[in-house]
């Protein structure tokens, strides 16, 4: 302003101060006058309203020291005396507040000038809030990183109610930002997460300053999403928070496709049960849940009967609408909170919880379901056009905490064979007995695996003689040379073996020795004319490289193959095409057929007229009772008479008395085997008897095991 020459220096200053102070009175931040003395000349209003004091209050030119901290004494008292270049570098000071509180303030510290008038004396003190500082850097960060990005992004107050958000978070949840101003983050949930949910979100949050996890929101037209939320806490110098920071991500798709995938992972993708690998994992926490809480579950095994029947009759589409149906009737019939699932195949299990504490009530209560079950089961089933009726076999294991997963899987597994071998539609629950018979069948399993890489098998020839009680053949009957249990007939070990599999390489050990056996007895005058019968399993017979196993045994043994018998037992023609097309592939190698045990079975003329047969085997119990009964006379001369007509020779097995040989020759029989001329011996007594030339072969050797 010009310089007035009425008015004195004195007068002027004045003056010019008045006019400064009224500049800076309505100013946005604090601003105090300090004289040369150091004592407070004039305040603003801002700064006395952080300081807590009004202006009819505050004390007549403070020092202006003491409205600061010590430390803070220490900068400003620096900055007064020219350690800090004026109007330069912000003092980082901290208010004391009438309270007793501080408040962290940036200050500019300059010294009084006129331009016209030079130095007035004195500083001029300008001090700026951090905290709004703070916030309008976090404004202007939340603008940068929220500028076009599709994260949801929204500024909240530090009592959690919502103050900004960006375009993509208002148009995620359908709310306008003034319709979000002022509200907590909890209105957007869609009600399936409670208040627990928040308290526990909010204490993370502001203990650890961040917080992240899987959100369900719902937005302002009630259409829900799935959300994923991180939280962060912005705070001041003092750790203290300023203002939350939400990001919020729509990831609906994703969790679509995780239920999908553990759709795929967890569920049998024909039935949509529960499969195998979700089945162990409840099986596993109800085998927890038992062993804390005392009471018992059980889990119950179902075996479709005689699916394989419609498979191979109606195809697997057929089997697999069958598969379904059960899979629904099951369903249905389920206890609230017990597991249907299926394991694979035909087999379904239900896992039952929560029954009785005593043991012997919960297998009462599981058997009672398992029965309902059966009963549902056992009814017909609409296939399209076609009806089909079956039943199911089950097997019950009842749970009280001590078993382990793969035991009750096991214990299950064995009663539902057992109720198979009572006859199917049956349900039988778990004993020890069925556990111990399992281990021996096992021991029985690496006992036979062991004999074969041992040699512990060995060939008995039964001979096979004429009405002249001359033996022309012989039969090789397999023993087990047990290095405990002494030697053992079939009956004490093929069941095992075919019920493991095994029977398909004692088969081919078998085949390869009675083929050696054949080219050794070629080679010697009194053995020379000998034939061999020798007995084929069905799954033997039916295996794809059979042919080119006998062909090799054949040839290696240096064996005419006339002169061997290959047995078939009834159930191994049973399906007549497969086993004529397999028969007559072998014809060109000169084998022969022989159908052993024949009457008892299933066996009809047409089923006969269809096969390549060379000799029919008359089972032993039609010649044991030919003496007590008409009906088998009656049988065996049929028998005889009708493969007399196909041109077949007959076998009678089981010869014991003389009475039975007359019978047999008066109907016409011309071959026999049995006691009567001799038991199955090992190959050097068959081979003595038939080098002397004995006659009847039984005198040597009626004692002989």
């Amino acid at each position: 302003m010009p310089r007035d020459p009425e008015l004195s220096p004195a007068d002027l200053l004045s003056a010019l101060e008045a006019q400064r102070d009224e500049l800076f009175e309505q100013a946005p931040f604090g601003s105090c006058s300090i004289g040369p003395d150091g004592r407070l000349t004039s305040i603003n209003d801002m700064a006395l309203a952080w300081l807590g004091w009004n202006r009819n209050e505050w004390p007549s030119q403070p020092v202006a020291a003491g409205l600061f901290t010590p430390g803070s004494r220490q900068r400003l008292a620096a900055g007064l005396s020219g350690g800090t270049p004026s109007g330069s570098d912000e003092l980082p000071l901290d208010l004391l507040l009438r309270s007793g509180a501080t408040r962290p303030v940036s200050a500019q510290l300059s010294a009084l000038t006129h331009p016209g008038l030079g130095p007035m004396g004195g500083h001029r003190l300008l001090m700026f809030d951090n905290r709004v500082r703070q916030h309008e850097q976090v404004r202007q960060r939340m603008a940068a990183i929220s500028f076009d990005t599709p994260c949801g992004i929204c500024l909240m107050h530090a009592d959690g109610t919502m103050a900004q958000a960006n375009a993509a978070f208002t148009a995620l949840t359908g709310y306008p930002l003034e319709a979000l101003r002022g509200q907590p983050l909890q209105m957007l949930d869609s009600g399936r997460q409670g208040p627990a949910f928040y308290s526990a979100l909010w204490q993370e949050l502001r203990t650890q300053g961040r917080w992240q996890g899987e959100v369900h929101q719902r937005r302002r037209d009630n259409s829900c999403f799935n959300g994923w939320m991180n939280l962060s806490s912005i705070a001041d110098d003092q750790g203290r928070p300023l203002h939350y920071v939400a990001r919020l991500y729509d990831i609906t798709a994703y969790v679509s496709a995780q239920h999908e995938i553990d759709r795929l992972a967890f569920f049998d993708p024909l039935t949509q049960l529960p499969n195998r690998r979700l089945l162990l994992e409840r099986l596993e926490q109800a085998i927890g849940q038992t062993h804390s809480s005392g009471r018992c579950a059980a889990l119950l095994f179902i075996d479709i009967d005689h699916f394989k029947t419609i498979n191979d009759t109606r195809g697997h589409a057929a089997g697999d609408q069958l598969l379904v149906e059960v899979a629904q009737r099951l369903r249905q019939t389920a206890r609230t909170g017990d597991t249907v699932a299926r394991l694979g195949g035909d087999e379904f299990v239900s896992l039952l919880v929560d029954l009785d504490s005593h043991t012997e009530t919960a297998v009462a209560q599981a058997m009672k379901v398992g029965r309902k079950l059966l009963d549902v089961l056992d009814d017909c089933y609409q296939l399209g056009n076609y009806s089909f009726s079956t039943s199911a076999s089950m097997g019950v294991a009842v749970m009280d905490g001590s078993q382990s997963v793969s035991d009750v899987l096991q214990q299950a597994d064995l009663a539902m064979y057992d109720a198979k071998r009572a006859g199917r539609n049956e349900v039988r629950r778990f004993q020890p007995a069925m556990k111990l018979a399992a281990d021996e069948h096992l021991a029985i399993r690496e006992e036979l695996a062991q004999a074969l890489r041992r040699g512990e098998f060995e060939l008995h020839y039964q001979a096979q003689c004429d009405g002249q009680r001359r033996a022309f053949s012989a039969e090789a009957l397999l023993r087990w040379n047990h290095p405990t249990r002494g030697l053992l007939g079939p009956a004490h070990f093929l069941p095992s073996a075919e019920q493991t599999g095994l029977i398909a390489p004692i088969g081919r050990w078998v085949l390869e020795t009675a083929c050696r056996q054949l080219g050794r007895w070629a080679e010697h005058a009194p053995t020379r004319g000998l034939c061999l019968a020798v007995n084929v399993s069905a799954l033997q017979f039916r295996d794809v490289d059979f042919m080119d196993h006998l062909r090799e045994s054949l040839q290696r043994g240096h064996a005419d193959p006339t002169r061997l018998m290959l047995e078939l037992t009834e159930s191994t023609v049973h399906s007549v095409d497969d086993i004529r097309a397999q028969m007559l592939a072998l014809r060109p190698l000169g084998v022969q057929f022989a159908l052993d045990d024949f009457g008892v079975g299933y066996s009809s003329l047409a089923r006969l007229i269809g096969l390549p047969i060379d000799q029919l085997k008359i089972d032993r119990s039609f010649v044991q009772d030919m003496a007590h009964g008409v009906a088998a006379a009656v049988v065996v001369n049929t028998i005889i008479g009708m493969a007399d007509s196909l041109g077949m020779d007959v076998m009678a097995e089981g010869v014991e008395t003389p009475e039975q040989l007359k019978a047999l020759q008066a109907a016409g029989c011309l071959h026999f085997q049995g006691y009567l001329f001799s038991r199955p011996v090992p190959l050097a007594a068959f081979e003595s008897l038939v080098a002397s030339g004995a006659n009847p072969l039984v005198a040597p050797l009626s004692a002989a095991s």
